[in-house]
């Protein structure tokens, strides 16, 4: 990802396309981008910062649905896709796991 480029993401699991347009990316230190999820532009932030000597604290926020009862809805699945991220991200740069493959086969039946 680079700051100012536009990219499509496409996901092995599933149909979908998403529009990623990429706001600012900071080496080490900031992820930002807007892209279109449940009919929305939304604003994802991954903010990284070191803690000790060898760690890395990941914080992530995306905004901004309406807070009603979709948005509600879209808030826990979308808190659980975000834990499923980062568990994978540790096990593939930690372990070299891959534990996306075949984790979604059950939804293609």
């Amino acid at each position: 990802m680079e700051t100012g480029k536009d990219l499509i993401w496409k996901f092995p699991e599933f149909d979908t396309e998403y529009q990623v347009k990429v706001v600012k990316v900071e080496d080490n230190n900031l992820i930002s981008y807007y892209w279109e999820n449940s009919g929305q532009n939304l604003l994802v932030e991954i903010k990284l910062s070191t803690v000790g000597d060898n760690f890395t604290l990941v914080k992530i926020s995306e905004k901004s649905m309406k807070n009603n009862e979709a948005g509600l809805k879209w808030l826990s699945g979308n808190s659980f896709g975000w834990s499923n991220f980062l568990a994978c991200l540790k096990a593939y740069l930690e372990f070299g796991i891959n534990l996306r493959k075949g984790s979604f086969d059950f939804m293609k039946k």
